[in-house]
């Protein structure tokens, strides 16, 4: 059988690429691969600062007492804590940052926050690393 007659039959034989080639496929997967795993580390780990809401009260028409423990990883850097008071339907009243000096990895602190009407719950938005330098100098009283 003639060559033409057997790539009309069969079709034409498919050609190899360099080796190069699939050596850089793999490179390049395996390195995609890891910057998957490095994002989803970073995004999905563990939190290095984990708040507990303890209790909250209504200190008036217009104050909203919160008390919540903070747990860090690194119990020698300050951190700066945002906790809120808010209605029963999540509406915001009131906000206010506090700062948590450097110490033991868990703390419990109680910080009042100023509202417009009373309040029905308080809540820990979030906590930092990064403490501004207005705040860094106060405690969680100020």
């Amino acid at each position: 059988m003639s060559e033409q007659l057997m790539a009309e039959r069969y079709g034409v034989k498919a050609k190899h690429r360099p080796r190069w080639v699939r050596s850089l496929v793999v490179v390049l997967v395996l390195v995609l691969g890891l910057l998957v795993a490095y994002i989803a580390y970073r995004n999905l780990g563990a939190d290095p600062i984990s708040t507990e809401v303890k209790s909250f009260s209504a200190s008036g028409q217009d104050t909203m007492n919160l008390t919540f423990t903070v747990t860090r990883d690194q119990a020698d850097k300050a951190v700066d804590c945002i906790v809120t008071a808010n209605l029963q339907d999540a509406t915001e009243l009131g906000r206010r940052e506090v700062f948590i000096p450097s110490g033991d990895s868990s703390r419990t602190v109680t910080a009042a926050i100023t509202t417009g009407t009373r309040a029905a719950t308080g809540k820990v938005y979030g906590c930092s690393y990064t403490v501004p330098e207005y705040l860094g100098k106060t405690g969680p009283d100020r």
